[in-house]
C-alpha cells in the first residue's frame, strides 16, 4: 500500500550492497531524502544507524517517516526504545485515551497477591470489531 505512491517512498534493504552503499553518510542521505517515507530492512545489520536516526527524527519530526523491519533482538529493542520519538507516559496517555473513546478497553490482572498484581501488565482489548479485523 505504501509502495503504490513510489514518489513518497524509499526502501532500502541493508542486506543489498548497493543500498547499504547508499547510507556511508546517512545523515546526508536522511536529509536528502526528508520528504519521503524511507523503510530500512535489516536494520539489525547496521546498529550503530540508531543514534543517527535519533538525531534526525529531533531535528525533522514527521511521524511515519521512518520504517524499521528487521529481526528482534534484545539489543536492537533496546536500542530502538532508546532512539525513537515515545516514554511510558505517552503511551498511557493514548491508552487512557482510546479506553475514554470506547476504542479499547484495558483489563486489569487477576491476582490474588496484590504485591503480583502491581507488577503484571493489564491486557488491552479492541473494541471496534472495524479496527480489530483491520489491525
Amino acid at each position: 500500500m505504501l509502495y503504490q505512491n513510489s514518489n513518497a517512498y524509499l526502501y532500502l534493504d541493508l542486506q543489498n550492497l548497493d543500498d547499504l552503499n547508499k547510507l556511508r553518510e546517512p545523515m546526508l542521505f536522511f536529509q536528502a531524502n526528508q520528504d519521503v517515507t524511507i523503510c530500512l530492512d535489516e536494520i539489525q545489520l547496521v546498529p550503530e544507524l540508531f543514534s543517527v536516526l535519533r538525531s534526525e527524527i529531533d531535528r525533522h519530526r514527521r511521524p511515519g517517516r521512518f520504517i524499521l523491519l528487521g529481526s528482534a533482538s534484545q539489543d536492537l529493542i533496546q536500542k530502538t526504545s532508546e532512539s525513537l520519538s515515545v516514554t511510558y507516559q505517552t503511551i498511557r496517555r493514548y491508552i487512557d485515551l482510546m479506553e475514554q473513546t470506547f476504542i479499547i478497553r484495558s483489563l486489569p490482572p487477576f491476582e490474588k497477591n496484590i504485591k503480583k498484581r502491581l507488577v503484571k501488565s493489564p491486557k488491552i482489548f479492541v473494541r471496534d470489531s472495524v479496527l480489530l479485523h483491520r489491525l
